[in-house]
């Protein structure tokens, strides 16, 4: 049953991510160099932050 949900990769990995493009899972995960951006709530999709602070 999906669920339509998605999950966060923090990585400031430069090789983690070439890995990730090889093996064609790039597309698959919301990729983020740094916890700002993914723990910050997105107005109208219901988003709560994981960590505050």
């Amino acid at each position: 049953m999906a669920r339509h949900g998605r999950l966060r990769l923090v990585t400031d990995s430069v090789r983690f991510r070439r890995i990730l493009r090889a093996v064609g899972l790039a597309g698959v995960f919301e990729l983020h160099p740094s916890m700002g951006a993914p723990l910050a709530r997105t107005p109208g999709t219901g988003d709560v932050p994981a960590h505050a602070g």
